[in-house]
Formats: structure tokens, sequence, C-alpha cells
């Protein structure tokens, strides 16, 4: 049976620009992206995500916890933007209840394309800028013991630099 190790995580520190709040200025790719959605507001450009199905019998219930507990120790899920004097500012905020919608396609007619013109419509809905949270978690049932998950971020929390 495996084991669950905790890894400790190194303290997150304020840049010496956060303000007495926390917010902090964008990385430059951060501010790239934002500059983006100011270009192109009410779009769905910046969201990266995708829909994962597992081949065999999966534990939908386990399968949620799992997504939640990532959730949870992801920090860069807790980001929050806010807007000060035209510039967007960051910071982590606290860890939030995680949400994880659990949707149920069995009952469809083509369980599979139900689910993917679904995934499809949420990764194009836009994210509210600036706030939060900039992601969507979801476990997808396809039929007994068959399904998968579904996750979208913002690719200001996604790009693997910011």
């Amino acid at each position: 049976m495996a084991q669950v190790i905790p890894i400790p995580r190194a303290p997150v520190e304020p840049s010496p620009g956060a303000d007495a709040e926390g917010f902090q200025p964008l990385s430059h790719a951060q501010q790239r992206i934002w500059l983006m959605e100011q270009l192109h507001p009410g779009t769905a450009f910046a969201n990266l995500g995708g829909l994962l199905l597992v081949r065999g019998p999966v534990r939908l219930d386990l399968l949620a916890q799992a997504l939640e507990r990532f959730a949870r120790s992801t920090e860069a899920l807790r980001l929050e933007l806010r807007v000060e004097a035209g510039q967007a500012r960051q910071r982590l905020g606290h860890a939030p209840s995680p949400r994880v919608e659990q949707v149920d396609f069995s009952q469809d007619a083509d369980p599979s394309a139900a689910a993917e013109a679904w995934c499809t419509e949420r990764v194009r809905t836009p994210f509210a800028l600036p706030g939060g949270p900039l992601y969507r978690l979801a476990v997808v049932k396809l039929g007994d013991g068959r399904g998968g998950y579904f996750a979208c971020v913002h690719h200001l929390v996604g790009d693997g630099f910011s």
C-alpha cells in the first residue's frame, strides 16, 4: 500500500515590491499575459485546459479527493489579482476550499462526446479578471467506474515561469 509522505515547503516571502497587504508586481511573463488580456478582454485565449480519461476502472470519489488535495497544496492556484493605478498586482491568498465539480455524463447517448463538448465549453469560458480563482477542476463520470478529470487554468498561474 502506498504511503503519503509530506514534503515540507519553504515559506513564501513577499518580494521587496510588496505592499502592506502582500500584493506585488507581476513577473515579466505575467505582465505580457496581462497586456494581452487588456488588448483582448473577455476572451479565453489564455486558458489552458483539457480532459484526461482513465482507461479501466476508476474510483471517482478518490479522484475527487486527490484533485481537492492538489488544489489545496498548489500555491499558484491561490493567486489573487487586483489593479492599482492601472497596474495589475498579485499575491498568494489564503487556501480556499477547493472547487471540484462532479459531472455525470453516464446517461448521455454518447458520454465521451458529451464530456468533450462540456470540457471544450469550459475551456472557452473566460476567467473573471482581476480576481480569482484562476482554475477549474472537475471529476467526469462516463459510466460505471469509467471517467477521468478536467483541469483548466489561466495562463497567469500555469505558464511555468510566473
